[in-house]
C-alpha cells in the first residue's frame, strides 16, 4: 500500500504484503467514525484497510461459494457493487451491504467477463475489462442492461478503476 503525494507525485510505501484485488472507499456516513473507509475483498473476505498504516480488519464476507472476481465501487446514495465469480457464475454483479460486505442483491451475470475495474457516474456504472473493453451498466427494477462503449483492444488492459464516493447519482439533464 502506497501513499501518493499529489503535490510532488512522490510515492511512499505505507505497508507491504497482500491486499485485496478489489478496493473502494465507502462514503463517510457508512461507519460510526464518520470517515470514508477503504475496503476490499480478499477472495470472499471483506476487509477494512487503515489508509495510514495499511492494517486490515476483517468485517464480513460473501457466502455460497462466491468471491470477488475483479473490483468494487461504492457511491453515496448510489449503492455498492461488486463483480463476483463462483457457484456457476463468472462475473456476476452483486449489490453489497457496505457495512457488512454481505450480498444484498444478485443482479445476475454480465454479458462479458474479466471485469477488473468498476466506476460510477451520473446514474451509470462502468465496467472495465482485462481486454480493454469499456461497458456501461444501467440498473432497471430487477435487471441490468449493458452497452459496449469501447471494443477490446490489443493495446489496452484495465487492472482497476476508481471513482469518488461523492459523484452524481442521477444522469445530467
Amino acid at each position: 500500500l502506497y501513499h501518493l503525494d499529489t503535490t510532488t507525485l512522490e510515492c511512499d510505501l505505507i505497508r507491504g504484503g497482500q491486499y485485496p484485488n478489489s478496493l473502494s472507499f465507502l462514503p463517510a456516513d457508512t461507519f460510526a467514525d464518520g470517515q470514508e473507509a477503504l475496503v476490499g475483498y480478499e477472495h470472499s473476505s471483506y476487509v477494512r484497510i487503515a489508509p495510514q498504516t495499511g492494517e486490515k480488519q476483517y468485517i464480513g464476507g460473501l457466502h455460497g461459494g462466491y468471491q470477488s472476481s475483479g473490483d468494487i465501487v461504492s457511491v453515496q446514495g448510489g449503492g455498492t457493487f461488486l463483480t463476483v465469480r463462483g457457484s456457476g457464475c463468472h462475473d456476476c454483479l452483486f449489490e453489497i451491504a457496505p457495512r457488512t460486505g454481505k450480498r444484498v442483491h444478485n443482479w445476475g451475470p454480465l454479458e462479458f467477463g474479466d471485469v477488473w475495474g468498476r466506476a460510477y457516474w451520473g446514474g451509470t456504472a462502468f465496467a472495465f475489462t482485462r481486454t480493454g473493453e469499456i461497458h456501461t451498466v444501467a440498473f432497471g427494477t430487477t435487471t441490468v442492461t449493458t452497452a459496449l462503449l469501447q471494443p477490446a483492444s490489443d493495446h489496452l488492459s484495465f487492472w482497476g478503476a476508481g471513482s469518488s464516493t461523492r459523484v452524481p447519482v442521477a444522469p445530467p439533464r
